[in-house]
């Protein structure tokens, strides 16, 4: 086993990524620079940051991760800035595939074999994310709700045998913040009037990113992408169909300077802290 790390773990630098679509993405458009980055699949965020963890612990200070921003926040404001223990990257966009639904990298690149045009892949596009408005407006209120409940919520401590009675335990729970302040909202924000007008009010910050076209980086672009790459390429696209487009669109970018300014950034630190 550990020859095998040692070998996975042989280059300059090791980023794991969530998923495949951001492995082809940056080796696509990382090809041919030198020292090489080696991307690797973990398979979900939380396999990215285990085995981030597990690479620090056993001194591999070349290893790191990058995961979508999701519905969560980025970090890339402090990318230059991390301290030695943060090795994950979270991208500013919701997911990869938003640097990828680029309508002029998806009519300019090699796998638009349907031959479509730039505005009607663009009108298809803000077609497709108006039908998720309320679905996006709600994920974004259940994020909100979720980080209100879970404010201050008590850890679990790490010093076993600290507490040896029923008073010093419920001392610990009741005295933590989240008893003495979010407890009592849980019914407010249970309330069925206030959940509408959270709604409501989530519906309108949504709408007009629908309207201002930043919908193109807040919108969960994964099923996006998907939807473009079966509107521009022809036929049955088969098991690596998407996979091959995102190839396609990250070649086009390379080769027209359009490369995300993420990836470029994204490189510059990692060989920057290793």
């Amino acid at each position: 086993m550990t020859s095998d790390i040692d070998a996975m773990y042989r280059f300059k630098a090791v980023l794991w990524v969530e998923d495949p679509e951001t492995r082809t993405w940056l080796d696509a458009v990382w090809i041919g620079l030198a020292p090489t980055i080696k991307v690797w699949v973990a398979g979900g965020r939380s396999n990215v940051e285990a085995v981030c963890k597990q690479a620090l612990d056993a001194g591999h200070k070349h290893v790191f991760g990058l995961v979508d921003q999701d519905f969560g926040t980025s970090n890339r404001g402090s990318w230059a800035t991390l301290q030695p223990v943060e090795r994950v990257y979270r991208l500013d966009v919701h997911e990869t595939e938003n640097l990828l639904i680029d309508p002029a990298a998806l009519a300019g690149c090699s796998l638009n074999t349907s031959k479509r045009k730039l505005r009607d892949i663009d009108a298809r596009l803000t077609v497709e994310a108006s039908r998720r408005v309320w679905w996006v407006a709600c994920m974004q209120f259940l994020r909100l709700t979720k980080e209100a409940i879970d404010s201050g919520y008590p850890k679990n401590r790490n010093d076993a045998g600290s507490l040896s009675s029923l008073a010093e335990a419920e001392a610990y729970v009741l005295g933590s913040p989240w008893f003495t302040t979010t407890a009592s909202t849980c019914p407010y924000l249970a309330d069925a009037a206030n959940v509408g007008a959270g709604l409501q009010a989530a519906h309108g910050i949504v709408s007009t990113e629908l309207a201002d076209g930043s919908w193109r980086r807040s919108f969960p672009g994964k099923e996006l992408f998907r939807h473009a790459s079966s509107y521009v390429q022809r036929g049955n696209l088969g098991p690596t169909g998407h996979l091959d487009l995102v190839k396609s669109v990250s070649e086009w970018q390379r080769a027209n300077g359009l490369v995300p300014d993420q990836a470029t950034e994204l490189r510059q630190e990692l060989l920057r802290r290793v």
